[in-house]
């Protein structure tokens, strides 16, 4: 059996930091629409629009599902909800509409190998759709 002090001290480790990716272009591969189970602030179950990109520096496929975009003259952040009002169209002041507009897009179908520009504020945030 392990004693206290020895446990606590493997745990205690700091995980190696991995590198930042850099504010680049990247290519959208494909989308998915992923279902976010109610916690938090999230009231009911809500599905939100995952792209998944080619960043020039990744090795893999990066997620990406925040956009940050222009609304009434002011830069908000948000997540791309994907809601659907009774008609089944998408809200004009959504996140994913405005994201849709900025790229010339009918649907999210077109995003497919499209370049979709990157942002980042600070060495230690993520990385954010620019969408204006």
């Amino acid at each position: 059996m392990v004693g206290k002090s020895e446990f606590m001290a493997k745990i205690a480790e700091k995980r190696p930091e991995k590198p930042r990716l850099i504010a680049k272009p990247v290519i959208a591969m494909q989308y998915e629409i992923v279902n976010v189970l109610a916690s938090g602030n999230l009231k009911e179950d809500t599905d939100k629009i995952v792209l998944h990109c080619q960043h020039p520096d990744a090795t893999g496929l990066i997620q990406m599902s925040s956009v940050r975009y222009k609304r009434k003259g002011k830069i908000v952040e948000g997540a791309m909800w994907h809601k659907l009002d009774d008609n089944g169209m998408i809200d004009f002041e959504s996140a994913e509409a405005y994201f849709l507009r900025h790229y010339k897009l009918s649907e999210m179908e077109e995003v497919e190998g499209k370049t979709i520009e990157t942002l980042r504020d600070k060495p230690e945030s993520y990385l954010v759709i620019k969408a204006y």
